[in-house]
């Protein structure tokens, strides 16, 4: 297991977005002054360094920070190389980039921002930046959250803020600031827990990629993840290897019990569907069990249905899918 810190290191001479409040850390109390302790005073913008945007930055009524659920700051992420983008990332440039993705909820953009020394030696209102129809395909993708590698999502002075209100508007949570110079694309575990800031419009984060965490950490949403990608991957044997020799299956038309019907129920859903492809939406654990929503297909296409997973010595022994049949039909 390999830790990646995307964060930005936040000190007095750091880039600030114009306008906004300068980044002071001062001297409260020293050792060498002949205080017991050492304390450090900090005054900043919510908007500082790696952060969080909640919905009440840009929406009068939208969720503050300490409301968005942590769910939507730490799961299964995809590092996607958008280096050849010029300016600005749209919605082609969003469809390429994770073309062979699979399994994840949270969607990292690494830009020529990354390396640029304007970015985090001066600002520069010159940067790349994400395209209101960029914006849209993320959404229309299920992609719970983006994170970012610039102070903003937004192209500089974009009137209205359109990149921001779409994703934003449609539940995607933003997170900015993130430094991907020398990180790799492709699959990680992401986590950026935002500051529970009261009533705030965003909060500083401490940003973080994973890199192969081990099979005996993984959470029950990392177990369903791969089990999501096996499939993506149409490998039965893999598929198979995430459920216990007596597990169940209950969907709305049938009941499965042992590996051979669970076997034969994965063989026939494979032949059905030329792709398979899930996108989380919402996840909750709690015990043994995770909850979650979820979408598959894509376009109009796309079924959305909630799955309850049962996981005892990591593997599933219960695996409930709740979806409206008609969908098929």
């Amino acid at each position: 297991m390999r830790i990646h810190d995307v964060s930005v290191t936040v000190h007095d001479r750091m880039v600030i977005w114009p306008g906004l409040v300068p980044t002071r850390l001062t001297e409260h109390e020293r050792i060498a002054k002949g205080h017991p302790v050492n304390v450090t005073n900090l005054s900043c913008c919510t908007h500082v360094g790696s952060h969080a945007d909640a919905a009440f930055h840009h929406f009068a009524d939208g969720e503050t920070i300490e409301q968005v659920p942590l769910s939507r700051f730490v799961g299964p992420a995809y590092v996607a190389d958008l280096t050849g983008v010029e300016w600005a990332v749209g919605a082609q440039d969003v469809a390429r980039a994770v073309a062979a993705a699979r399994g994840f909820s949270i969607l990292v953009l690494k830009t020529r921002n990354s390396t640029a020394l304007e970015t985090w030696e001066r600002f520069s209102d010159r940067y790349v930046y994400i395209a209101p129809d960029g914006a849209e395909e993320i959404v229309r993708r299920g992609i719970k959250t983006v994170a970012f590698d610039h102070l903003a999502v937004e192209g500089y002075d974009a009137p209205g803020a359109p990149t921001h209100k779409i994703l934003l508007g449609q539940g995607v949570t933003i997170v900015e600031g993130v430094d991907l110079n020398g990180i790799r694309p492709g699959h990680y575990w992401f986590s950026a827990a935002p500051l529970r800031l009261e009533g705030a419009d965003g909060a500083p984060t401490r940003a973080y990629l994973i890199e192969d965490p081990p099979a005996a950490a993984r959470t029950h949403l990392e177990l369903a993840t791969s089990y999501w990608r096996a499939a993506a991957a149409r490998d039965l044997d893999a598929i198979l290897s995430h459920f216990a020799e007596s597990a169940t299956i209950v969907t709305p038309t049938m009941t499965l019990t042992g590996l051979a019907e669970i076997r034969r129920y994965h063989e026939q859903m494979l032949e059905s569907f030329d792709s398979i492809s899930v996108s989380v939406q919402n996840s909750v654990e709690q015990g043994d069990q995770l909850a979650v929503e979820w979408r598959a297909g894509s376009g109009s296409d796309k079924l959305r249905g909630c799955s309850v997973f049962t996981v005892r010595n990591s593997v599933f022994v219960r695996l409930e899918v709740y979806f409206n049949p008609a969908d098929f039909e």
